[in-house]
């Protein structure tokens, strides 16, 4: 065998993640207004493991706090609550952060973000422990609403 295809081959062992059970996909975040200090991360975990996880809480350098929130309607109106316990991620399932329900909820940010940019999350998981996520920054809601073409994925 070629001294170079196995060198390549076992880096590339080497580098695979170790938590390749938790998959993230499609992390971004949005807040209401441009300047707005409050905004919202969602995303799909995708768990290919053969046990339960769950994810604890976030954390980022772009805002004061991130909490695990839940969208909850309380007779006409809809309320945020942050869930303590954080949310399940069954086994060989998934879990949505998506709008209007459970999502991580960015409070005092720390600078105007730029749409279309990145930022760095670290979610916390019971069993996985800690995995470091790039989130794109999509814009504001007023802005994206300006821009829907109405259709669907």
């Amino acid at each position: 065998m070629n001294l170079k295809y196995l060198i390549a081959l076992l880096l590339m062992f080497f580098t695979l993640p170790l938590n390749a059970d938790i998959v993230i996909k499609e992390a971004i975040a949005v807040t209401s207004t441009p300047k707005s200090k409050s905004g919202a991360i969602f995303m799909i975990i995708h768990n290919h493991s053969k046990d339960i996880d769950r994810l604890l809480s976030a954390k980022t350098t772009v805002s004061k706090m991130a909490q695990l929130h839940s969208s909850e309607r309380e007779g006409d109106v809809m309320k945020m609550v942050h869930v303590k316990e954080g949310f399940e991620v069954p086994s060989h399932g998934h879990l949505n952060l998506e709008p209007g329900g459970k999502h991580i909820m960015l409070m005092g940010l720390l600078e105007t973000l730029v749409k279309d940019s990145y930022f760095n999350l670290i979610l916390e998981f019971e069993n996985t422990g800690e995995i470091e996520v790039e989130v794109m920054y999509k814009g504001s809601a007023m802005s994206m609403k300006k821009k829907d073409h109405s259709h669907d994925h």
